[in-house]
């Protein structure tokens, strides 16, 4: 049943003249909250709980900045250990590379090596052709001369 305004005001009427109706009290149960006034809420409860909310959410809000605050100054420490990290294999990779440029310079050491053996053993086995085409070729003339000389002799005998 819905409280119209006649309603209300026969509920007046009736409580200001002592008489009740049938009607004038369906009228007064449905004013009434259904499960007793301890039930009922107040504008002033609702203010009440609206500033405990607030207060709470307001110390979460705190302890969350507390604990940002604290996480930064650890990831500002987790980075600060990356960073070191990184520095050490710049470092390494910086001795890697004075590494390869020292292998680099003995490699143009043992080029140079190579080529100044090459030249040297290259001397070394024309000057040893030489002298075998000198002596080769001396020892032809000895035998060409002692041939001819020969034939003269066995010629000249004979």
């Amino acid at each position: 049943m819905s409280i119209d305004e006649a309603s209300r005001h026969a509920l007046h009427e009736a409580a200001a003249h002592n008489r009740w109706t049938p009607e004038v009290a369906v009228t007064l149960m449905e004013l009434l909250p259904p499960s007793g006034w301890g039930d009922v809420v107040r504008r002033s409860d609702l203010n009440a709980l609206e500033a405990r909310m607030d207060l709470r959410f307001r110390i979460v809000d705190a302890r969350f900045e507390a604990m940002e605050t604290v996480f930064d100054a650890k990831f500002d420490a987790v980075d600060a250990r990356f960073e070191a990290v990184d520095a050490r294999f710049d470092a390494i990779d910086a001795r890697f590379d004075a590494i390869d440029a020292r292998f680099e310079a003995v490699d143009v050491r043992f080029d140079s090596l190579e080529a100044h053996i090459d030249l040297k053993l290259e001397a070394t086995i024309e000057k040893a052709l030489n002298r075998s085409i000198r002596w080769t070729m001396g020892t032809m003339i000895t035998l060409a001369g002692a041939s001819v000389g020969a034939v003269a002799l066995i010629t000249n005998l004979g």
